[in-house]
């Protein structure tokens, strides 16, 4: 997450770098991460591609391992039972990798949702900790697609 608020804080000393790679081996290398954390929940997990991906696609790497690593630390992070689900799909038409994360935890509350993507949007009161975290990760996540053209439903 520092990496990523550095990368926001720095955009434009740090543009958008695209470089061609597979997108599998990087969804497979952030999943690799977050494998003990699936063992010892005992959590399942599936990655599934719909139709035909691309060997390689051209979009920053660092940037897009970096939202598919703060989507799956949350997915892992707030399923204490179940699975985690990863779906992914290239839409040749629009030139667009979809990356869909889903998992059986706990969800977002319907009142949360305004606010999911604002900067410390879990910072209730100053010098008391949250164990559910500052708020950081959506509001980067939410940057990062936006940086690299994309859109987070």
């Amino acid at each position: 997450i520092i990496s990523g608020a550095c990368d926001l804080m720095l955009e434009d000393v740090n543009p958008i770098t695209n470089s061609k790679f597979k997108p599998t081996e990087a969804i497979a290398e952030i999943i690799d991460l977050f494998q003990p954390t699936i063992e010892a929940k005992q959590l399942t997990y599936e990655l599934r591609t719909h139709g035909i991906l691309p060997d390689n696609i051209a979009t920053d790497e660092k940037r897009y391992k970096l939202i598919l690593f703060n989507l799956i630390a949350n997915a892992a992070k707030y399923t204490n039972k179940g699975s985690i689900k990863i779906v992914v799909q290239f839409r040749k038409e629009e030139n667009v990798l979809e990356t869909e994360i889903s998992y059986t935890g706990e969800g977002i509350k319907p009142e949360s949702l305004p606010n999911l993507c604002k900067l410390y949007a879990n910072v209730q009161q100053a010098n008391v900790f949250n164990p559910q975290g500052m708020g950081l990760g959506m509001a980067l996540i939410h940057k990062l697609v936006d940086m690299l053209g994309g859109k987070i439903s």
